[in-house]
């Protein structure tokens, strides 16, 4: 809830300092701090109990990918690297490093580019349309490999 609000919800009335409105949009005041007040003021306890390093490695052995701007505010690399380490280690325990891929667009903060959305395409076809990926001569399989070789675009993570 933003400050300002008529809502007494009988919350703390320091979270209404840390939740204003130019805090939410300005970009320069988003810190990991305020995104994790922000986040537990949706869901309460998703930043301790079901955050990402606890969640995401669940996934394994199934096919996973995590596509992020490398200058997310709100979900910084420092965070996702973390969540990326712990996936990685997870899908390593059941030989299944082939079904992870992890990477950040470089120069994009919070959004989906043109570019993101066409290695989460091929990546889906790739995963998804095995049999659809072979009579195309692999080319799903080999459009994701050769965005992750691009490293002037891609960081992988």
């Amino acid at each position: 809830r933003a400050a300002g609000d008529d809502d007494d919800d009988g919350g703390d009335d320091d979270d209404d300092e840390l939740l204003d409105d130019d805090s939410l949009t300005n970009e320069e005041s988003l810190t990991p701090e305020l995104v994790e007040r922000v986040y537990d003021a949706i869901c309460p306890g998703l930043t301790t109990f079901l955050d990402g390093p606890r969640t995401f490695p669940l996934v394994a052995p199934r096919p996973m990918l995590i596509v992020n701007g490398a200058l997310d505010p709100r979900n910084p690399l420092e965070g996702v690297r973390g969540v990326v380490a712990a996936t990685r280690r997870a899908y390593a325990s059941k030989k299944k490093t082939d079904a992870f891929v992890a990477v950040a667009r470089r120069g994009v903060a919070h959004q989906c580019t043109p570019e993101m959305l066409a290695l989460a395409n091929a990546w889906l076809d790739w995963q998804l349309r095995p049999a659809a990926a072979l009579c195309d001569e692999n080319r799903a399989e080999a459009a994701v490999a050769e965005a992750l070789r691009d490293a002037e675009t891609w960081v992988e993570l």
